[in-house]
């Protein structure tokens, strides 16, 4: 009796086995909840596109990872693709998807976000992910994978992550100073000697380096700060042609508190300097701008001011053209 039951035993695990081998998708798939069997370690690059996205590399070198895009490339942040390489590492399955008609997964649509990963040019996966939606546990995505040949729904929100572009990888931050620490201003106006004044914090007043006779109020002050923040606005500008800075630039502004400073540079063009191919850019309005700066705590990126009042506060409100004449007569 026992070797009956063995005998039925056997044929038992050879009929499931023989099952699951026949199943669209793979069998260790179907019990095992991380899908994407990888070390973060061996992944070199990431490769990212979307029909309103070209397609956005992310490389490994030795020098850290650096993203490319539209013909421009730069530092990624760790933090960035950290996410990205712990959310492929950790693609974890809720359930698996049958095709259905109407679809509602997102996976034929435009939105879809296409994403290969590689180690060395060798494809490791390819992916393409769907919809977003909310579960009991969080939000989940739908994905296709190509590797296991079925669509799945997933923990977490993998559009979050994925859907970037290059802008995504860079510092808009154009200004990030402790402003009730700076102890001094310094204009330098094309073809004028500096202007500078310092604070002065028993008179609740800022006082003229060189005429002391020369100040400005503390609320006035206080005001044009509040400008200054909304620099951090502005968007990137990567038409501007720095071979004229000479030409166009109209203020140099240092702020400093005694121990660090920070220098921005201001540039008017008299009109707008389209380039060549505006279509290759993703926002149209930087491109009608005809003020921009640059940061000494950004140096790489020169932004574009679409608020030209706003430039012109920042850049006039303290203009004293007859103390810098005076001053450089002195001299």
């Amino acid at each position: 009796m026992k070797n009956k039951h063995l005998v039925i035993l056997f044929l038992a695990v050879l009929a499931v086995g023989l099952l699951t081998r026949g199943l669209p998708w793979r069998a260790n798939s179907l019990f095992q909840t991380t899908l994407l069997r990888m070390g973060t370690a061996e992944v070199t690059q990431i490769s990212i596109w979307s029909s309103t996205n070209p397609e956005l590399l992310i490389e490994k070198t030795d020098n850290g990872w650096v993203a490319s895009q539209r013909n421009r490339t730069i530092l990624a942040p760790e933090a960035l693709v950290r996410e990205m390489l712990s959310a492929i590492s950790g693609t974890e399955s809720i359930q698996i998807i049958k095709p259905c008609v109407p679809d509602t997964t997102g996976l034929s649509s435009a939105d879809t976000i296409g994403l290969k990963i590689f180690a060395n040019n060798r494809l490791l996966d390819f992916l393409k992910i769907g919809r977003v939606m909310n579960t009991s546990s969080g939000p989940a995505t739908f994905v296709r994978i190509d590797a296991h040949t079925g669509d799945y729904l997933v923990k977490g929100d993998l559009k979050r992550i994925f859907n970037k572009n290059i802008d995504d990888f860079r510092r808009r931050t154009v200004l990030d100073f402790p402003f009730d620490q700076i102890k001094s201003l310094s204009w330098q106006f094309p073809k004028l000697a500096p202007i500078r004044f310092e604070k002065q914090d028993s008179l609740q007043f800022w006082q003229h380096f060189w005429q002391p006779g020369l100040t400005l109020s503390a609320d006035s002050v206080a005001h044009w700060f509040l400008l200054l923040k909304r620099l951090n606005e502005s968007q990137f500008a990567d038409h501007f042609d720095d071979t004229r800075n000479a030409q166009t630039n109209v203020v140099n502004l240092t702020l400093s508190d005694g121990s660090q400073q920070v220098l921005l540079e201001f540039f008017h063009l008299q009109r707008p300097d389209l380039p060549d191919d505006p279509t290759e850019y993703p926002s149209k309005q930087p491109l009608l701008a005809t003020y921009f700066v640059k940061s000494s705590q950004n140096p790489t990126n020169y932004f574009a001011i679409t608020d030209s009042t706003l430039a012109r506060q920042i850049c006039r409100t303290f203009y004293r053209p007859a103390a810098a004449d005076s001053i450089s007569a002195k001299r």
